[in-house]
């Protein structure tokens, strides 16, 4: 397998790079990890840093790449470390040539995002059977891990081409159903070329998060053993829970004026309705404000800088309703390794 200068070996892991696109004479360049099993077929690509200022995926990535034994798997992988260098380097979400989200942009256009979509999708993407792309939160707030499936109008198979079965291989605790946007990588792999894409959230706030980490990489190695790439058993949680709409369900708590947050629960812990979740004191004008649960909740994501502008959402919760999720119970089956949840509804 050969993209850009990195020609793949059998029982080997190659290095090189992508040349995706020239800016005022100067050749943009992103570096290409492949490593080729003695045998099988299949082959993966699995992306960091599409957001730059998006740490945890890039570290997820890392920490798998450096962790797994090349000689005992079946089929190649596609390492693709960072793929917004610009935006990597400058500590932002976009391609700092054009401003613009690379996420948004594997569809036809004329910008710098563009084209750097375009040379990933048919270098990379279009020569792999399925695909990883990690992210977390970026610059201001950390979530708990959790994939996300973009639902399609049958609910069964969705536009990224993951069904809720596939994202739940992956082994969070959470499994997402949203809507996904035009552009996306997920969305357009799937829809111009049938290879689907699970898209993995871990993380934020320019920290890594080890815990979140690990079950990132543990993540990773699940899907290649339930894609036969990898020996061994899948690790899952004992029970998991598919969220469906989270653009609906997803509710925000904000600040009513400039000061203080004071967390007084943990990321994904379950909050009851009432449940003081955090505190925001103005020291100023000697004031108070008391975020209080308005339903039964998930604590979701959650701002890491402790001072807080006025109308700046503090945390996110994800509402329960029993129409709202379903629980996917691993308990009795024994082709599975169990670990403790830490969500508990």
């Amino acid at each position: 397998m050969k993209i850009g200068s990195c020609v793949s070996k059998r029982g080997k892991i190659s290095k090189g790079s992508l040349t995706v696109c020239k800016y005022k004479g100067k050749s943009i360049r992103i570096p290409i990890i492949i490593a080729e099993g003695l045998e099988g077929h299949k082959k993966v690509f699995i992306s960091g840093g599409m957001h730059g200022n998006e740490l945890n995926g890039v570290e997820t990535l890392q920490r798998f790449y450096h962790d797994f034994d090349v000689k005992k798997l079946k089929g190649t992988i596609v390492f693709i470390p960072v793929l917004n260098t610009s935006g990597y380097y400058n500590e932002m979400r976009e391609v700092e040539y054009d401003k613009s989200d690379l996420n948004r942009s594997f569809v036809k256009g004329n910008k710098v995002s563009h084209k750097i979509a375009k040379v990933v999708m048919d270098e990379v993407v279009r020569k792999c059977d399925f695909g990883i792309d990690l992210h977390d939160s970026g610059t201001d707030n950390v979530l708990i891990p959790h994939v996300r499936v973009h639902a399609g109008s049958d609910k069964k198979v969705c536009r990224d081409g993951c069904t809720i079965n596939l994202g739940s291989m992956f082994g969070t605790e959470l499994v997402l159903e949203r809507n996904g946007l035009k552009g996306m990588l997920a969305i357009e792999a799937y829809q111009q070329y049938k290879i689907p894409v699970l898209t993995v959230e871990i993380g934020g706030a320019m920290i890594i998060w080890d815990k979140y980490v690990d079950i990132g990489v543990t993540g990773i190695k699940n899907l290649l053993k339930y894609n036969g790439m990898l020996d061994g058993k899948l690790i899952l949680p004992r029970k998991q829970y598919v969220m469906h709409q989270l653009d609906i369900i997803r509710k925000g708590y904000r600040s009513k004026f400039e000061g203080i947050f004071i967390p007084k629960k943990e990321l994904g812990k379950y909050i009851r309705k009432k449940d003081m979740i955090a505190e925001i004191h103005d020291p100023i004008n000697e004031r108070t404000q008391k975020l209080i649960a308005r339903e039964n909740s998930i604590l979701f994501s959650m701002k890491m800088l402790n001072k807080i502008e006025k109308n700046e959402v503090a945390l996110t919760a994800l509402k329960l309703n029993d129409k709202d999720f379903k629980i996917i119970n691993n308990s009795k089956n024994k082709d599975v390794l169990l670990r403790k949840n830490r969500v508990k509804l």
